[in-house]
Formats: structure tokens, C-alpha cells, sequence
């Protein structure tokens, strides 16, 4: 698999989310937040794995695919190793010190690094969003007209591309059970556009290369949605019928308007 993602790579990840939610159910119990937002990412992460291990997957043999995931893995590897540090440091307090040093408040390790719990719950709900997202593309077989066009293009028009789905798991970790970005916006174009274009200008994107696009940006964000990428069925059937029960509510505040 292209940028250091194998099968067996992603297999330790799916270890790691493993050991990362059971740290969150012995620290904050199972009905927590983030139990569920853990245990969901840990669900969605071995979809990730039955799909990398088929034969002809085109996360194996496409380079944009194998881009994007190396991306969304990276991050997501991160995130659960900080975790996993903050709630190993946790649950080995007493209960006396757990009374006291509330898990909800910044941690400092011995090195000065600080941890904010909340902010890294959020970003483990961005990326179970992130990955629904990736598989749902993957799962649909083909690839749309818009989709086509700009990977065609390459360039500025295919980095676009990964950042709006970048940006749009964003909004899909946020909307809650709606789970689209077209049903957070329906019949709101201008506002749709409107966080779209401020999440890519935060990653860099010129203003005036965003202008020029936007046709086809907002034509491509349709197009998914048309074509059920936004489906966030993944996450809540890890939540219903998985691991846990519940309902996941993130909240991501990167790309706020």
C-alpha cells in the first residue's frame, strides 16, 4: 500500500483504537462520550481493515486513494497515541487523585506537553467522519463525472479535492444524526459555499484559486451527496448495533465560520 499504510499497518491501528477505547471505558464508564466516540472510530477503523485486505481494492492500487488515506491514518495514529498517554496516565491514579484531577481538565506530562481531553475527543469524532467518508467513496465503485474531472486535472484542482472531503468530514462530525452537509445546508448554497471556502483558505488555498473554482467545487460537494458519500450509517451502527449504544455528538471547531 502506497505511503507506508499495509494491511498489517493498519491492523496495529486498529489495535491501538482497541486499547484506546477499553482506556476510555475504564476511566469514564460506558455510556461516556468518549467511549463512544473511541469505540466508533475503533468500528470504522476495521471496516478500514476488511476493505484494505480485498484483492484489486483500489485503496492498493490508486495513488490519490493511497495518498488520502496515508493522510487521514497519520492523523488519526496521533491522536489515539495521545489519547492512549492521557488515559493510561488517568486510570493510574487513585481514587482519591481521580476525585481531585478531573480526566475533563488540561493534563501536563512530565515533558510540559498539555493535553486537552476535549479537544482530542473532538478530533477522534473528526476522524471516524474522515475515514466513513474515504470508505463510503471507496465502497461506491466508481467514480462521479465532477470527481473524474478534477482528478483528471491534477493539481491545484485535485488538492482541492482532498481538502473539501477533508473539510466536509469536518461538518459531518458536527452535524450530529443529520450526518450531510447538504442536509446542514438545504437550500442554503451560500452557506454551504461559505464553509467550504472558509476551511480551504485555513488550509492555505489563495482566494482567488477558490473563486475560480467554485462552480466545480460545489458541483463536486453535490455530487457526493447525490451519490450517498455523506452517509454517516457507519458511525451510528457502531453506536446502535456495535460496540456502543448512543448517539454520537462531536463537535470540531476548525473550519467555524
Amino acid at each position: 500500500m502506497s505511503f507506508g499504510w499495509s494491511v498489517s499497518d493498519i491492523a496495529s491501528l486498529v489495535q491501538l483504537a482497541y486499547k484506546t477505547s477499553q482506556g476510555a471505558r475504564a476511566a469514564c464508564g460506558l455510556y461516556d462520550d468518549l467511549t463512544r466516540e473511541t469505540s466508533s472510530l475503533h468500528v470504522v477503523l476495521n471496516r478500514l481493515k476488511v476493505e484494505a485486505a480485498k484483492p484489486g481494492n483500489p485503496i492498493n492500487k490508486d495513488k490519490a486513494h493511497g495518498k488520502e488515506l496515508g493522510v487521514i491514518a497519520d492523523g488519526c495514529k496521533d491522536i489515539l497515541t495521545q489519547l492512549d498517554k492521557v488515559l493510561i496516565k488517568y486510570n493510574a491514579l487513585s481514587e482519591q487523585e481521580r476525585s481531585v484531577r478531573r480526566l475533563w481538565k488540561k493534563i501536563r506530562f512530565g515533558n510540559g506537553v498539555v493535553a486537552d481531553v476535549a479537544a482530542l475527543r473532538s478530533k477522534i469524532t473528526y476522524y471516524a467522519s474522515s475515514l466513513t467518508l474515504f470508505l463510503n467513496m471507496i465502497s461506491l465503485g466508481t467514480i462521479g463525472n465532477i470527481e473524474a474531472k478534477m482528478d483528471k486535472a491534477g493539481g491545484d484542482l485535485q488538492d482541492i479535492k482532498i481538502a473539501v472531503n477533508h473539510i466536509t468530514a469536518h461538518l459531518m462530525a458536527t452535524a450530529g444524526e443529520e450526518g450531510s452537509v447538504l442536509t446542514a445546508h438545504t437550500n442554503d448554497d451560500r452557506g454551504a459555499w461559505r464553509e467550504l471556502r472558509h476551511g480551504l483558505l485555513k488550509d492555505g488555498f489563495q482566494d482567488s484559486l477558490v473563486r475560480k473554482h467554485m462552480d466545480i467545487i460545489m458541483a463536486y460537494v453535490k455530487e457526493l451527496g447525490d451519490r450517498g458519500a455523506y452517509d454517516n450509517t457507519t458511525i451510528h451502527e457502531a453506536e446502535e448495533g456495535g460496540t456502543m449504544p448512543g448517539t454520537s455528538q462531536g463537535s470540531f471547531t476548525g473550519y467555524e465560520v
